[in-house]
């Protein structure tokens, strides 16, 4: 993508924003989650510092009743209510302030001293019915447990005034936090803002000045400044395009008036014009009447094969009918239809000429594929072509060159292809070549018919544009390509 398009700058600024309003809101959540983690931590403590005190009320509950009950169940849930509350002053040991850990382990001390105390209570009351023998323990236990309540207390009042602190520390924190993220969000909207602005002013400034100038346009005035660069690529193709367009109608307007003024004058010439062609047509037609009858071309040829043939000169006679039927071919098929080993025939006819002419200096090389003989083609397509290759690649060369014509299918097309290792053309060359009049005149051996007309009737006879693709390299030769879809094929 282009970094100076407008679909990229947009996407940036947008991408921008987003990123910006993600960092606000992961901040403000982290903060909130770091506050609200302390918050709970400060209120489940002190639902555990709670929780700790009825556990030990519940272990003395059933620890008195057992005295009067003396079941198994009592005790057992006076050492599970005991259990449950050491396990929970274990849990009170992380994140206490000092204060609180002293009272938290005198109170540690009292819970082990309370159940050491309980235990022997209960086992004297299990083995002596006499009430002196466990009474002083029964009494020590009462009191412990008094004590571990009292010690409770005041861990939760120490716990308290310590949470009272902690809690003003993050109230100023978290105000802290809002007054940041206040700020942040803040200046991210400014320059947020300021850089929509700066942006859109970037876009609407050519623009408006597109409009201004397609306004003076609009009412005929054609003298516009060159518009000024924006930096994005989109609106400045437009306003190259719409300076390109201005130029254009402007040259146009000077072309018609122009064109006015050569107008009248060739009409006052046109009477004089028609006289003069009249008389053109006239001597033409006495051109072509005084031109040798094709007829009697070839009944001379035949003639003079015949007489070859008396002579036994059989070289002579193979010449001159492969020269009789280059000539008939030419003549017949130039408008007509053929099939492609017609054509394939009369180029071997050609190439029996120029070998015979130049012996060692020309070598041509046909392959065809059987399956492709019968493809039609417009007669007197390729002959033209072999000829412009062996006079302008490879007759030029002292020492001669190679033409091959190889004829084969490649996925959806049939190929045919004319290559040679001549001297080859330059671009200029090539282009001027392409772009030759079809009336200009051609130099041949046996036609006047040129590449451009060539590359005209394929064109028109497949129906396709890219039927004909020339490539040519000075010093290296060039290549034909005439590409047939395979449905024309048939």
């Amino acid at each position: 993508m282009n970094k100076n398009s407008l679909k990229f700058k947009l996407l940036l600024l947008i991408l921008i924003i987003v990123i910006c309003m993600v960092f606000i809101n992961f901040y403000t959540i982290l903060q909130g989650r770091t506050v609200e983690k302390k918050y709970s931590n400060m209120i489940n403590k002190m639902i555990v510092i709670d929780s700790v005190g009825k556990n030990i009320t519940n272990s003395t509950f059933y620890f008195d009743k057992y005295f009067s009950s003396k079941t198994r169940s009592d005790y057992e849930e006076y050492l599970k209510f005991y259990d449950e509350a050491r396990k929970q002053i274990n849990s009170l040991e992380e994140d206490l302030n000092t204060d609180s850990l002293y009272i938290l382990r005198d109170l540690e001390n009292l819970l082990d001293s309370y159940r050491e105390s309980g235990i022997d209570a209960l086992q004297k009351f299990g083995r002596y019915e006499k009430t002196d023998k466990f009474y002083n323990d029964f009494v020590e236990t009462k009191q412990i447990s008094e004590y571990c309540n009292e010690y409770i207390y005041k861990l939760h009042n120490s716990y308290l005034n310590y949470n009272r602190n902690v809690y003003k520390v993050l109230d100023e924190r978290n105000k802290l936090n809002n007054l940041i993220t206040t700020i942040l969000f803040f200046i991210i909207t400014c320059n947020c803002i300021m850089i929509a602005f700066i942006f859109s002013k970037d876009i609407t400034d050519p623009i408006e000045e597109l409009v201004t100038n397609a306004n003076k346009v609009s009412k005929g005035n054609f003298d516009i400044v060159k518009i000024n660069k924006s930096g994005i690529y989109e609106i400045d193709i437009l306003g190259e395009g719409f300076e390109t367009m201005v130029k254009d109608i402007n040259k146009l307007i000077n072309t018609i008036q122009e064109n006015a003024i050569l107008e009248k004058k060739l009409k006052d010439q046109q009477m004089i014009n028609l006289q003069v062609e009249n008389m053109l047509k006239e001597t033409q037609l006495k051109v072509l009447q005084s031109q040798i009858n094709p007829h009697f071309l070839f009944n001379t040829l035949n003639c003079v094969t015949q007489t070859a043939i008396i002579e036994e000169a059989c070289e002579t006679e193979k010449l001159i009918n492969s020269i009789s039927q280059l000539l008939r071919y030419s003549l017949s098929m130039m408008d007509n239809q053929a099939y492609l080993k017609d054509e394939i025939n009369i180029i071997k006819q050609y190439v029996y000429i120029q070998e015979t002419r130049f012996g060692d200096r020309v070598k041509f090389n046909i392959n065809v594929g059987k399956d492709l003989e019968n493809i039609k083609i417009p007669g007197m397509s390729l002959q033209p072509l072999i000829e412009n290759a062996f006079i302008h690649g490879i007759e030029p060369k002292e020492d001669g060159g190679v033409i091959d014509i190889d004829v084969y299918k490649e996925k959806n097309f049939c190929i045919i292809k004319i290559e040679d290792n001549g001297q080859g053309m330059d671009i200029e060359t090539l282009n001027a070549i392409l772009k030759k009049d079809d009336k200009e005149k051609h130099i041949g051996h046996t036609t006047g018919i040129g590449i451009k007309n060539v590359i005209n009737r394929l064109k028109l006879f497949y129906n396709d544009e890219d039927v004909f693709h020339i490539e040519s390299e000075e010093d290296k030769g060039t290549t034909i390509y005439i590409k047939i879809r395979r449905g024309e094929v048939n």
